[in-house]
């Protein structure tokens, strides 16, 4: 089995990857215990959703530890704005903090690279507008990534060059933004894949590329996909985050693939890191398959063993069931983790903590 050297993966073993996915894992046997959540966290404000309103569609959070106070930073997403939202979690409270831009109205000021070139969005393209922002990683004490979904409109199967950007914003030690460095080499990187062929596919196929997790090991970052889900497997890649701001002319390539055993119609809805350089990956339906649940699992790195922790229990929404979709670690011990996900189809998305056992 490989071995993780240090906070990186050894460069001799990343070099064995390129070119070639990872192969498949077998799935440890399923010991997952289902959970309910142990406490809903009190918000305190509101996230700034479309046109004014309460969001109710929280797509990414990212969050770094302020070294001061022992609490939370968060940056926080929705998939209908240009901005982020920071917040603080402390002593199971949510604090909501002041909006950052992260792109402009009409375009990506500063933008590394260029958009796509083509695409199949049947929709045909539309004006630059959202970001359409589905994940955040945080990366040291003032360093977040931001993506875009990188995929076609749900609703309407349309292209806009503002959902193919991954942002990289570095705040000061007051939370202040001190720079807003937008990319469009991800998706350079994408085509550069495995997956290139499910670029710009609709989202209404099971098998239209979209991003929903993000997350940073070492100086990588790792892209997490909804969709597709290839004969059962959920698919992780690993990009040289510095690459992607570098307007060289060198093709960015993911430096290497994973292919993970989640189970049918099963894709990646969100991705932290755990203390141990292990990845904790929000799971759930590729569409709006009500029979798939929302599952929490843990993946070993570099050789990606993957080992289904919890299933969580349904939270209502309406008549129907809010989605998991976004997912931070608050607290880690050797048994036990404690995690706060956040629910499209909830206010200020519901936020939740939950206790997963580690076994």
């Amino acid at each position: 089995m490989l071995k993780a050297v240090g906070s990186k993966f050894h460069p001799l073993l990343l070099g064995l990857a390129l070119c070639s996915p990872l192969p498949s894992h077998v799935l440890a046997d399923d010991k997952a215990v289902t959970v309910a959540p142990d406490a809903t966290i009190t918000v305190s404000g509101h996230f700034a959703g479309k046109d004014g309103d309460t969001a109710e569609d929280l797509s990414g959070i990212g969050c770094v530890k302020i070294a001061s106070s022992g609490d939370l930073r968060c940056l926080i997403v929705n998939d209908e704005n240009r901005t982020g939202q920071l917040a603080t979690l402390s002593d199971g409270q949510m604090v909501v903090g002041p909006e950052i831009e992260l792109i402009g109205k009409k375009e990506a000021k500063g933008a590394v690279g260029s958009p796509p070139q083509s695409f199949s969005c049947a929709g045909g393209k539309k004006k630059f507008k959202d970001l359409d922002g589905e994940a955040v990683a945080a990366a040291g004490a003032g360093v977040f990534y931001v993506a875009g979904s990188h995929g076609c409109s749900r609703n309407d199967d349309e292209y806009r060059d503002s959902s193919f950007l991954l942002v990289r914003v570095t705040l000061d030690g007051e939370g202040r933004a001190v720079e807003i460095l937008p990319s469009y080499r991800l998706f350079e990187a994408l085509s550069a894949s495995t997956l290139k062929d499910y670029l710009t596919r609709s989202l209404k196929r099971e098998d239209g590329l979209n991003i929903e997790g993000l997350a940073v090991v070492g100086d990588d970052l790792l892209v997490g996909l909804r969709a597709p889900s290839v004969d059962g497997n959920a698919v992780v890649l690993s990009v040289p985050a510095d690459m992607l701001f570098t307007a060289a002319a060198e093709t960015v390539k993911p430096s290497r693939e994973w292919r993970l055993p989640l189970g049918p119609n099963t894709g990646i809805r969100d991705m932290a890191t755990l203390s141990d350089g292990s990845l904790l990956i929000l799971a759930g339906p590729t569409l709006e398959q009500d029979d798939i649940p929302y599952a929490v699992f843990r993946v070993a790195l570099p050789d990606g063993s993957t080992d289904k922790l919890a299933v969580l229990d349904d939270v209502a929404s309406g008549s129907g069931r809010a989605k998991a979709e976004a997912v931070t670690v608050l607290e880690q011990s050797e048994d036990q983790l404690e995690i706060l996900v956040l629910f499209d189809g909830l206010a200020d998305g519901g936020p939740r903590k939950y206790r997963i056992p580690l076994h």
